[in-house]
């Protein structure tokens, strides 16, 4: 094979496989590591957040979806945001990604919260709202806030980790907003005391375009051709 094609056609294989996410923020809460289990006993104090409470946020290893502990966040109402603002890198959509449950009982008012600072000086945008049994969602958030879910009727309990994938274009984040980075909130709203919730496994990433990874496989195509034309001469 001609070696100017067998290059391009390197080049565009790398193109391909390098074409995946650049992973900007990662906790699964592992760190510090704790034997706490309860909220009775002192648990492990995040490092990347700050917390409405220190007693009634922390890190327990009584229930994890990745690795062995988890945020705990229990009665009304309750939050954790991140304490320092992420450089947004890499380009393409952002893809924030999370697991989130309830130990108990869910009520009438009990609502989970998703919000985004995107470091324009307006404050936390709402992405995201769960209403009554956690649901678990693959949404894209656009400046309309996700609302999913329903008033709980009666009191009702789902001990299963719920997953959550939203995406944010970057022709609303970088377009309309300008932004260059993002800070992330979580937030509880229960009806009565003695609600437990977790939080764990939150990954945030920049995905890239469809359309540039359409135009790397155009590329190698078009090449192909040329080599098969060149073979036939």
């Amino acid at each position: 094979m001609n070696k100017t094609i067998m290059t391009l056609l390197l080049c565009g294989i790398f193109g391909i496989t390098h074409s995946h996410a650049d992973i900007l923020f990662v906790d699964s809460f592992e760190t510090p590591v704790t034997t706490a289990t309860t909220h009775s006993e002192t648990g492990g104090t995040p490092a990347n957040w700050n917390r409405s409470s220190s007693t009634l946020v922390e890190i327990l290893s009584d229930t994890a979806s990745d690795g062995n502990q988890s945020l705990f966040l229990r009665d009304d109402p309750r939050w954790a945001n991140q304490k320092t603002a992420v450089t947004i890198t890499g380009g393409g959509d952002l893809l924030f990604t999370f697991d989130w449950k309830v130990d108990s009982s869910v009520e009438i008012n009990d609502k989970f919260t998703f919000k985004v600072d995107f470091g324009q000086g307006d404050g936390y945008q709402t992405v995201l709202t769960d209403a009554g049994v956690p649901d678990g969602t693959i949404s894209t958030y656009s400046g309309t806030t996700i609302a999913i879910g329903a008033p709980a009727t009666g009191s009702y309990s789902n001990p299963n980790w719920m997953s959550y994938a939203i995406t944010v274009p970057e022709s609303y984040y970088a377009g309309t907003l300008s932004a260059t980075t993002f800070q992330m909130r979580f937030e509880t709203a229960t009806g009565s005391p003695g609600e437990y919730s977790h939080l764990d496994n939150i990954t945030v990433s920049t995905i890239p375009e469809p359309s540039s990874v359409i135009l790397v496989l155009s590329g190698m195509a078009a090449l192909f051709g040329v080599r098969r034309f060149n073979s036939r001469k």
